[in-house]
């Protein structure tokens, strides 16, 4: 066996050497092309550590919304996130929230482009109903005056519930959920028993959805 791999020109060697480097060096540039072409096509929407999809997991809670607001008969449902926006000279973060997901029924108006990076310190009577221990559907005519009470108005909502959205472990909340009734018949149709049971289901779907990583 030495005596044949011996007899082996050595220009036989090289060419040999030549196509086993070649091939290899083919297999390692097609494996980081692969690498970089898949991680191109989802490093803006997926995250590496997690492999969590954004475009998957909104595209959940959008449909779980609209889910809700069907199953309800409420004309909007809506997730409004908190968030800092800045410091005031005094040193205090400028509170706000923005809406981050909205289903409305056909006809009713969106509210998502309107409704961002709105300071906190405008709606103090909507912080006080998220403060109660449980939540509860509120009529906007038994409201008391106030520029809550008038946006609520001017939005046509006749009725709303607002959820608090608490990440485990934590006691403030990051943001709520909120169904809006626009009109009477569907307010005065509302099932209590019903919008609990699917808030509640639905709520721990969507706050693991928001706070998972």
């Amino acid at each position: 066996m030495f005596n044949l791999f011996k007899s082996i020109p050595a220009d036989a060697w090289f060419a040999i050497g030549a196509s086993v480097i070649s091939f290899l060096m083919g297999i390692i540039f097609t494996i980081i092309r692969w690498t970089k072409t898949k991680t191109s096509k989802y490093s803006l929407f997926c995250n590496k550590k997690s492999g969590k999809d954004f475009t998957n997991i909104h595209s959940q809670i959008n449909e779980i919304l609209t889910e809700v607001r069907v199953e309800l008969g409420s004309a909007r449902t809506f997730i409004s996130q908190f968030h800092n926006g800045g410091d005031f000279f005094s040193g205090e973060n400028i509170l706000k929230f923005s809406i981050t997901h909205e289903s409305c029924l056909l006809g009713i108006e969106q509210t998502i482009d309107k409704q961002q990076g709105v300071l906190l310190t405008s709606f103090t009577d909507k912080l006080k109903l998220l403060q109660e221990p449980q939540p509860r559907v509120v009529f906007v005519n038994d409201l008391p005056d106030s520029h809550f009470k008038g946006f609520m108005e001017a939005r046509n909502s006749i009725a709303f519930i607002m959820i608090p959205l608490i990440k485990t472990g934590m006691i403030s909340p990051f943001g709520y959920i909120c169904c809006e009734w626009c009109s009477w018949k569907h307010a005065e149709q509302i099932n209590f028993d019903k919008l609990n049971e699917s808030l509640n289901k639905n709520v721990r779907i969507i706050k693991t959805l928001l706070t998972t990583k």
